[in-house]
C-alpha cells in the first residue's frame, strides 16, 4: 500500500473536513505497472454529493463575491503549495497513473502555472465603468460568481486538468464540487491535503469520489449547481447535455477529439 504524508486521509473532503463514505463502501486503486492494489478510497453515495453541494452553497453565502485580493491570495497560496509539494505529488501521480517520474513532476509545474496565471490576471474581474457619451451616462460592470460548480476530470492529467478548472472557478469566487477519475483519486487527495492547510473558506473546495453515474446524477439534477465543467469522452458529454437540458445549466465541455498528424 502507498504511504505518504499527503495521504494520511484517504477520504473525501466536504465543508472543510475529511469525510468517509456515508455508506462505508470503498473501491481499489491500482498501480498500473504492477497491477497491485495501493489504496482503498471511499465510494460516496448521493447523500455525500448533496452534502458537498450544500457545503459549497454555504461558502457562497458567506461573502458574495469575495474581494479580489482575497481570491488572489487563494490562488497564490495554492500555487506555492503545489510547488512546495512538487516531488511528493509527482511521486503519487507516478504510482497510481504510471506516468514517468519527470513527466509527473512536470505536470505539477503545469498545474501550478494555471493558479499563477489566474492570480496575475484576476484584476480583469474587478468592477469597471464604461462611459456612453451620446447618452451622457456611465455603465458599471460587476462580475458575480455563477454559483457552485461541478468539476469532473479525467485520468490522463489528474492534477493538470483540475488546476485548469479550479483556478478559474476560484478566481471567479465559485465554490466547487470535484470528482476525480476513479483510476487516479490519490493525486486529488494529495492536492486537497495541500489546500487543507491553507486559509480557504469551509466548503469552497469539496472532493467526492465513486461511481460517475451516482455523482454525475446529483450534479446534473441539483438546483444549486448551475454550471458543470467536464473533460472526457464525447459520449458522456452528450449525456450531460441531455441530463442538464431541463435546468438549462451552463456547460464547459472538453470532449474526445480527432487530431490526425503526419509523421
Amino acid at each position: 500500500m502507498i504511504e505518504s504524508p499527503l495521504l494520511e486521509n484517504l477520504t473525501g473532503y466536504i465543508g472543510g473536513r475529511w469525510k468517509d463514505s456515508a455508506g462505508g463502501a470503498t473501491f481499489d486503486v491500482y498501480n498500473p505497472a504492477t497491477g497491485s492494489v495501493i489504496a482503498k478510497v471511499p465510494s460516496m453515495p448521493e447523500e455525500d454529493v448533496v452534502a458537498a453541494v450544500e457545503a459549497g452553497q454555504s461558502a457562497l453565502r458567506l461573502t458574495n463575491p469575495w474581494p479580489i485580493e482575497t481570491r488572489r491570495k487563494w490562488l497564490e497560496d495554492i500555487r506555492d503549495g503545489l510547488k512546495e509539494n512538487r516531488e511528493e505529488i509527482g511521486r503519487i501521480l507516478c504510482m497510481e497513473h504510471g506516468k514517468p517520474w519527470k513527466e509527473a513532476q512536470g505536470e505539477v509545474d503545469y498545474a501550478a502555472g494555471f493558479f499563477d496565471y489566474c492570480a496575475k490576471h484576476i484584476s480583469a474581474l474587478d468592477s469597471h465603468t464604461i462611459p456612453e457619451k451620446p447618452k451622457d451616462c456611465t455603465w458599471t460592470v460587476h462580475y458575480r460568481p455563477v454559483g457552485v460548480t461541478g468539476l469532473i476530470v479525467p485520468w490522463n492529467f489528474p492534477i493538470g486538468m483540475i488546476a485548469k478548472k479550479l483556478s478559474a472557478a476560484l478566481a471567479a469566487g465559485c465554490p466547487s464540487v470535484i470528482k476525480p477519475a476513479s483510476e487516479t483519486p490519490l493525486t486529488m487527495i494529495a492536492f486537497f491535503s495541500v489546500m487543507d492547510k491553507l486559509d480557504l473558506p469551509d466548503g469552497m473546495v469539496n472532493l467526492v469520489m465513486g461511481k460517475a453515474s451516482v455523482i454525475g446524477k446529483v450534479l446534473c439534477e441539483h438546483k444549486d449547481v448551475p454550471m458543470l465543467s467536464f473533460t472526457g469522452s464525447t459520449e458522456v458529454g452528450r449525456k450531460l447535455i441531455v441530463d442538464t437540458a431541463e435546468q438549462v445549466k451552463k456547460l464547459a465541455l472538453e470532449l474526445g477529439g480527432n487530431a490526425p498528424f503526419i509523421v
